[in-house]
């Protein structure tokens, strides 16, 4: 949700092109015609994408399935003030932790 916001003000979102190249994966994962979210297949590898930018962070959860990447889960949480100040290590590390413990049934 908090990276929507950013994009409907028009803010330029900063980084280099690894994290660029992400986050236009997870867009064109979201915004690609198959159903939103899919269910999870359990003997087939799971693929986490994550992001983060000075405010927030999102985690994709996604599955190759018959040769095309879908969505499993993704989630997006804006970073608390303090949090805002952390390194770019310390808010990729919080992504992960928050993306290890919010979808505890996968």
């Amino acid at each position: 949700r908090a990276h929507f916001q950013e994009l409907k003000k028009g803010v330029k979102l900063q980084g280099d092109e690894k994290y660029e190249e992400a986050f236009d994966r997870i867009k064109e994962f979201l915004s690609h015609p198959s159903p939103a979210l899919v269910s999870l297949q359990l003997d087939i590898p799971l693929f986490l994408y994550l992001t983060t930018i000075t405010t927030a962070t999102g985690a994709l959860l996604a599955q190759k399935i018959e040769g095309e990447e879908s969505v499993i889960y993704y989630l997006s949480e804006k970073f608390l003030r303090y949090e805002t100040r952390s390194s770019p290590l310390g808010k990729t590390t919080l992504a992960l932790v928050l993306a290890s413990k919010k979808p505890r049934h996968y």
